[in-house]
């Protein structure tokens, strides 16, 4: 199963185990507008950035091919900096702890 169905499983019918609530007691989530809606706003800037890039090299522009590029290698940094720091923290607060960090790694402790 993959993440997602992982997650929906475990978080529309979470089970005795886990105190039938989700998230779990005791795990601190992430805000919805914290680091993963910046995350996700770095995500689609790297899209954009290599579009403009792609629609340069068929424009035939290939002296502006370069900003894509660039522009591209910036916006992807950022985001695996921040993916860096989010895992970082969600492996201190859950990763062997629980469900939530388990399902979030993708490990094969849970159905």
């Amino acid at each position: 199963m993959d993440f997602s169905g992982r997650f929906f499983h475990v978080s529309l019918a979470p089970s005795i185990d886990l105190g039938s609530i989700w998230p779990p007691r005791g795990i601190i989530t992430f805000g919805t507008w914290g680091i993963p809606f910046v995350n996700t706003i770095f995500l689609l800037a790297s899209g954009a950035t290599i579009t403009f890039a792609h629609h340069n090299l068929l424009s035939g522009k290939k002296e502006e091919i370069h900003y894509g590029f660039v522009g591209n290698d910036n916006v992807s940094s950022l985001f695996f900096d921040l993916s860096i720091i989010m895992n970082t923290l969600v492996r201190l607060s859950s990763i062997n702890s629980s469900v939530y960090g388990a399902t979030f790694f993708n490990v094969n402790r849970f159905p």
